[in-house]
């Protein structure tokens, strides 16, 4: 288990319910106590403070100086920094001295107020229940499957549930019903759990999602090495939380689901499975949960010759451990979420990186995305009441829906198809000027990168050194089109030929068809 981490019986802890304990661990070392808090974030601290204080004069205080969501901004002068900290760690250590319960987390109006300073901006009031549930994290696990009246074992019994996949929506639902106590086998076509995080090892692989958020809610791991981890750290995360909650029993690995097929008349489900030694098997059940997410099934692009060429010729997905690019000529097609992890990772090593483009992603830059995660930090978020749970809502907001509002088409606006909103049209200034920064004014670079459609038109991507690779001397970006793949490279439409050892595919998956090639007939 991750040292950091807690599962449901630990949670009463980690929102300062069962004060006892994490008061105790503070009171116990007041130097350790005051240090972590110089390292951990100011904002999310000023939260806890007010929580536990009553005092609301800090929102007031504080409210100029947090801005968001595109990534929360907080500009607080230090002398409010260094009075959140000392103050915060005095009333912790009396909360300690005197035995006095943590106070809960307010509701209504208050609440509301305290989330919009979090994030620096306006939190509408549809939020405040949902996040006070979250904020809570109270025994029992207020979003897990507890029964109001409780069926009898064979009534629950007599529902089988099979979960197709074991990736982090799997292994939730595994989770979940044996909660409930309803019975059920989840099906693997892989000999690990972790879904895309096994699958994929490719060169710089890893989340663009903080992993503070990235996570169950109810496992929260503060444990992390980085605010956004790498693969392997996140498949470690996925193979402990299926032991944690002994669900690897409940899955029949190497086995995949050909077909499904559902009796209206017995409202029962047949799946049929093949397993890895070429048995085909049948299991019956009354649910069926489809959890194969959209990033299993590699695409590869229908260009003319793809079979032709000479050298190694691979999809991200289906990454060689063994393959040594060292001083190789690389061309790499696609410059999606896969592409942009890839590129600037193997660009020093290479002799010559080419890199195809059919169109452009906007990219936006995060402060955190190679930073470690500090030693008080880590502490803070497993020790500070409630300091997980704030810093999580936090995260949740900037990249989830505090976006909302800029997806959102004003049919009165109208600036030529750059944006779809005034708020749209503002978030595409930001990423703008960011590009040009990062490229300069004078490049031939800035037309290429640019994308001709809104934001968030499609995927947005953190950006992963990509400006900095584009402009190393062994590296091009070409966007004309690709004719077909030769034995010796890729022809271009223009009639140049582009050679390469190497022809690495970013070109995603197929998200359309995440279903295939499973055939699922029932009720029409």
């Amino acid at each position: 288990m991750f040292p950091g981490s807690m599962g449901l019986d630990a949670l009463k802890q980690d929102d300062g319910k069962s004060s006892a304990n994490v008061l105790d661990v503070l009171s116990a070392d007041p130097a350790k106590l005051r240090a972590s808090l110089e390292e951990a974030d100011a904002a999310t601290l000023m939260l806890v403070l007010v929580q536990i204080t009553g005092d609301r004069s800090l929102l007031a205080r504080a409210r100029p100086h947090i801005s968001g969501p595109m990534n929360y901004h907080e500009k607080m002068p230090e002398e409010l920094r260094s009075e959140i900290r000392m103050r915060l760690a005095d009333a912790l250590l009396d909360y300690a001295r005197t035995g006095k319960a943590l106070p809960p987390i307010p509701d209504g109006e208050d609440l509301r107020e305290m989330l919009s300073i979090a994030v620096g901006e306006d939190v509408s009031a549809d939020y405040v229940s949902m996040m006070r549930e979250d904020l809570e994290a109270i025994q029992p696990d207020p979003r897990g499957l507890n029964w109001r009246h409780e069926p009898a074992p064979e009534k629950l019994a007599a529902f089988p549930v099979v979960i197709i996949g074991a990736g982090m929506s799997g292994v939730c639902a595994g989770i979940r019903l044996k909660e409930a106590g309803i019975p059920f086998t989840i099906i693997e076509k892989n000999s690990a759990v972790g879904g895309s995080w096994y699958e994929n090892f490719y060169p710089g692989c890893g989340v663009d999602t903080p992993n503070h958020f990235y996570s169950y809610s109810f496992f929260l791991n503060h444990d992390w090495s980085h605010f956004f981890a790498k693969r392997d750290e996140l498949w470690s995360y996925f193979e402990d939380a299926t032991d944690r909650y002994a669900i690897r029993d409940h899955i029949q690995f190497e086995t995949e689901v050909v077909s499904a097929d559902y009796d209206d008349a017995s409202a029962t489900w047949t799946v049929t499975t093949l397993t890895g030694d070429g048995r085909t098997e049948q299991l019956s059940a009354k649910s069926v949960i489809s959890a194969v997410g959209v990033l299993n099934r590699p695409k590869l692009p229908d260009i003319p010759g793809r079979d032709t060429f000479a050298g190694v010729a691979l999809h991200t997905a289906q990454w060689d451990a063994s393959l040594d690019l060292s001083g190789k000529k690389v061309v790499m097609i696609g410059t999606g979420a896969s592409g942009q992890q890839v590129g600037p990772t193997i660009a020093p090593d290479v002799a010559q990186l080419t890199i195809l483009q059919r169109s452009p992603h906007w990219v936006v830059p995060n402060p955190n995305y190679f930073a470690e995660v500090s030693d008080g930090m880590k502490w803070a978020l497993a020790h500070i009441p409630s300091f997980a749970r704030w810093y999580r809502f936090q995260l949740f907001w900037a990249f989830a829906d505090g976006l909302h509002a800029s997806l959102q088409v004003d049919p009165t606006w109208d600036d030529g198809g750059k944006s779809i909103s005034q708020i749209n049209a503002r978030h595409r200034l930001y990423m703008e000027r960011y590009l040009r920064a990062k490229l300069g004014e004078d490049t031939p670079l800035i037309e290429k990168v640019t994308p001709s459609y809104p934001p968030y038109g499609k995927r947005i991507l953190i950006d992963n050194n990509w400006f900095d690779m584009l402009q190393r001397p062994n590296v091009e970006l070409v966007t004309d089109q690709i004719a077909q793949i030769v034995p010796e490279g890729v022809v271009m439409a223009d009639g140049r030929t582009i050679e390469a050892d190497v022809l690495i595919y970013a070109t995603g998956f197929q998200a359309s068809k995440m279903l295939a090639p499973m055939k699922i007939t029932g009720k029409q």
